[in-house]
């Protein structure tokens, strides 16, 4: 049995970021669809704003998910110097100088 007893906060944030921001980009791609549709439909206002959501949402997304996965793993870094932090399994896996 192991215990993560702390998590680099830069690092997680950084992964955060790039989920958060990769899901965003995802649904971003949908909303340039609607975009697309209301603008033929002959809705160019709201067809910008869609256009523009879809733009800079993945990258305010991003943002957020990188402060609040920050926040999150400073937080978990406080609770697991109290209570030890998550307890793992680990099972290796291949030959031992592939594991080493």
């Amino acid at each position: 049995m192991y215990r993560i007893q702390r998590i680099n906060v830069l690092s997680a944030a950084k992964i955060y970021a790039l989920l958060i921001g990769g899901i965003m980009a995802f649904f971003g791609v949908f909303a340039l669809i609607g975009a697309v549709i209301t603008a033929l439909m002959g809705e160019i206002g709201t067809a910008i704003g869609m256009a523009a959501f879809a733009l800079i949402g993945p990258l305010v997304y991003a943002a957020m998910g990188f402060l609040i996965g920050a926040l999150q793993i400073w937080i978990y870094n406080l609770a697991a110097g109290v209570v030890g932090g998550f307890e793992v399994e680990l099972e290796a896996v291949g030959s031992p100088a592939e594991t080493a």
